[in-house]
């Protein structure tokens, strides 16, 4: 899904910003307890988006929630915000809802265009950072490389001493990303 999301936003580029993009792809790390998106470079230089497996799972959890809230007028995403807020330690996976969290009288209908379209922005949020030229990756290629597919430990450390250069979080940007 995210895949597909990222070609969505990168296909309405105007042709400047795509040029410069060029080469860009999502990546994915298996971190668990951190949910995080990151504007990253990779070790050849082409521009990528990484996500993290509990971004992903956040972002689902969310969706699912705010669907069931919209089928049954229920409070489920405040429910999770308290529940990870009384909950979740720093150094632990990110925690799923409780049991029984999920049952409602009707079901959800919206999740699955809610759960794209909340990874979509996660994405685009990243994709504006780029776009802008808050990162600028050295070498982008067209041409997909075998070690493309792999997120390493070492491209992790180098992003996010980058991410850290960054934007901290900026209205002007979360408008242009939506």
């Amino acid at each position: 899904t995210a895949r597909a999301e990222l070609h969505k936003l990168a296909s309405a580029l105007s042709d400047a910003d795509a040029e410069r993009l060029v080469g860009l792809y999502a990546a994915f790390d298996a971190n668990p307890r951190d949910p995080f998106a990151m504007a990253a470079c990779d070790d050849d230089g082409d521009p990528v988006i990484v996500l993290s497996d509990a971004m992903l799972r956040f972002v689902a959890n969310v969706a699912r929630a705010e669907s069931l809230d919209e089928a049954n007028g229920s409070r489920r995403v405040e429910g999770y915000a308290t529940f990870l807020a009384r909950a979740q330690n720093a150094d632990a996976r990110l925690l799923p809802p409780p049991p029984g969290f999920y049952s409602a009288d009707r079901p959800e209908t919206t999740y699955e265009a809610r759960r794209d379209g909340a990874i979509s922005f996660v994405l685009a949020r990243e994709l504006v950072s780029l776009r802008r030229g808050d990162l600028v990756c050295p070498h982008p290629t067209a041409t997909k490389e075998h070690g493309d597919d792999v997120w390493t430990a070492a491209e992790q450390r180098r992003a996010l001493e980058t991410a850290a250069k960054l934007h901290p979080g900026s209205p002007e940007r979360d408008r242009e990303a939506t």
